[in-house]
C-alpha cells in the first residue's frame, strides 16, 4: 500500500520489497541482502544497476587492532548479495596509531576468496599506499573491481606504522583473517 500502485511491475515490487527492507532493517542489512539477492536470482534486476552497502560493522567499536610487523595484513571478508559486483568505494574505521611516530599510513589490498580454503587469494587490486590525514571512517574510491564472488579488504602493514583499525571484542563479526608474512588465519580471538 505504501510503495506499489496498479500499473507496478515486477521490477516495481522488487524495488518496493528493497525499500520496506530498508525502512525495517537497514540499507545493507542481512534481510535487505537477502531480498536484493532473492529478486536477482530470478533474474528480476532494476533498469540501472543496484547498490548494496555490505558492512559488518555496528559503528560502535570496543577496541583498535593493529599489526607490528612489516608485511602483516588484518583482512575482513565479504560476502556480495549477486555474484557479478563491482566494488566502487571501502571504508576502513581507523581509531588511531599504535606507534607515537607514525602517520597511520598503511597499503590497502584487496583479493578474491579463491585461495586454499576460500581465504584471500587472487589479488583484485593494485596495492595503494593510504595516508590517513585522521581518524574515523577513512572512504576510499575504487574503480574496475570485479570480484565475482566472496572478496577481502585488507591492510598490510609496514613494520613501523601500525594503524588501529576498530574493531570488537571477541569473538567480534567472525569476518576477520591474519596475515603474518606467511600464510592467512582466521581470528576467532
Amino acid at each position: 500500500t505504501v510503495y506499489l500502485t496498479n500499473n507496478s511491475q515486477f521490477v516495481d515490487c522488487r524495488n518496493a520489497c528493497l525499500n520496506a527492507a530498508i525502512d525495517l532493517f537497514g540499507q545493507g542489512s542481512n534481510e535487505y541482502n537477502a531480498v536484493a539477492s532473492g529478486y536477482s536470482a530470478v533474474g528480476i534486476e532494476s533498469g540501472g544497476g543496484q547498490t548494496y552497502n555490505l558492512s559488518y560493522d555496528d559503528n560502535n567499536p570496543a577496541t583498535g587492532v593493529y599489526e607490528e610487523y612489516a608485511n602483516w595484513e588484518l583482512a575482513v571478508r565479504f560476502t556480495p548479495p549477486v555474484p557479478a559486483v563491482n566494488v566502487s568505494n571501502v571504508k576502513i574505521d581507523l581509531v588511531g596509531e599504535n606507534n607515537p611516530y607514525g602517520n597511520g599510513q598503511f597499503t590497502l589490498k584487496m583479493y578474491k576468496a579463491d585461495g586454499s580454503s576460500s581465504l584471500p587469494g587472487t589479488s583484485i587490486l593494485t596495492p595503494a599506499t593510504i595516508s590517513p590525514s585522521q581518524t574515523g571512517w577513512l572512504s576510499i574510491d575504487l574503480t574496475g573491481v570485479q570480484p565475482n564472488g566472496d572478496f577481502y579488504v585488507s591492510m598490510k602493514y609496514d613494520g613501523y606504522n601500525q594503524p588501529l583499525v576498530g574493531a570488537d571484542d571477541p569473538p567480534g563479526n567472525g569476518r576477520a583473517y591474519e596475515y603474518d608474512a606467511v600464510s592467512w588465519s582466521h581470528l576467532t580471538t
